[in-house]
């Protein structure tokens, strides 16, 4: 649970009782939630996209 997590507010025996909704997250949301930086192709990642396949990749 997190800042900002949803819950959901009970009675039960006189008590309040608050639990966590959990959520299905999508590649969307956690997308959404990345700093745009992480998206950027680095020298690193064009190398590797570059590289000849050194096995039995199709």
């Amino acid at each position: 649970m997190r800042v900002g997590s949803k819950l959901k507010l009970s009675i039960k025996d006189n008590k309040i009782v608050l639990t966590p909704i959990e959520e299905k997250l999508s590649l969307e949301v956690l997308f959404a939630g990345s700093p745009r930086e992480c998206f950027k192709v680095t020298l690193e990642d064009r190398e590797w996209i570059d590289a000849k396949p050194t096995g039995k990749e199709v």
